[in-house]
């Protein structure tokens, strides 16, 4: 009877073991698998969304504040400005708004952006073509940009309370009574959505995969092959001491 009770015990740990030892064969094989094929998943440019994984490793979800201004894209984040899905320079600060300027032959083609208490000039391309800051000096700080209200083919911009037309030819500003006509933010095409968001959240699915594979993900880091191996050795030995009580009794 004792050694039937022991078989039963036995019987009832390999079983909870085996099933325990199953989830960790297929946690370990299904991220090894998909490790296995990164890269025809596109996992490594395929950034993470869901909120509780960027949280897990402490990042938040970037704001994109994005514009259509020339036919182009034009997104702030972070302190970073955007054309489409290229970053093209710093934007430190608060962004104060954007606008469309003139050059000297009337064409519309040059874009005004102020970051912190810096305007920068670009072309419809993304380049860049002049930083306007305080060794100019320019008016601080600014608190909006965008074209002048009455005069739409001219840039405005309030600094310290004081509004004043900018020339960006030249690169002077004289002070004006003008009103400023903001530009709005409009919604990015999915696929500019997707590549600024992995630029600036630089977690992506291969990643996840790698930290989840190797237990990291979990706060398990090099335990989890211990337990696994622990695991392993139990069943052996519960399997072993089934196979002896059978054969003897």
């Amino acid at each position: 009877m004792i050694h039937k009770k022991w078989r039963a015990i036995l019987w009832r740990w390999h079983r909870r073991l085996g099933i325990t030892f199953l989830i960790f064969i297929i946690w370990l094989s299904a991220s090894g698998i998909l490790l296995n094929h990164t890269d025809d998943l596109g996992l490594a440019e395929q950034p993470v969304h869901q909120q509780f994984l960027l949280s897990l490793y402490g990042i938040e979800r970037p704001v994109i504040h994005s514009y259509q201004i020339a036919g182009q894209w034009v997104s702030h984040s972070g302190e970073h400005l955007y054309h489409n899905s290229t970053q093209i320079t710093h934007c430190v600060g608060t962004f104060s708004g954007i606008a469309l300027a003139p050059t000297i032959d009337g064409s519309p083609n040059i874009i005004v952006a102020a970051c912190g208490d810096e305007i920068a000039l670009f072309t419809a391309q993304g380049e860049v073509v002049e930083r306007i800051n305080a060794s100019y000096p320019l008016p601080r700080p600014l608190q909006e940009l965008g074209q002048c209200e009455t005069a739409p083919k001219e840039i405005c911009f309030n600094a310290n309370n004081r509004t004043y037309a900018l020339n960006v030819n030249d690169v002077a500003w004289a002070e004006t009574t003008q009103n400023i006509s903001s530009s709005t933010t409009a919604q990015l095409p999915s696929n500019l959505q997707t590549a600024l968001e992995q630029n600036a959240l630089s977690l992506n699915w291969e990643r996840v995969m790698l930290d989840l594979h190797a237990g990291r993900l979990l706060g398990l880091g090099p335990w989890l092959m211990d337990i696994v191996g622990v695991l392993f050795i139990m069943l052996g030995l519960s399997g072993l001491g089934i196979w002896l009580f059978h054969k003897r009794f």
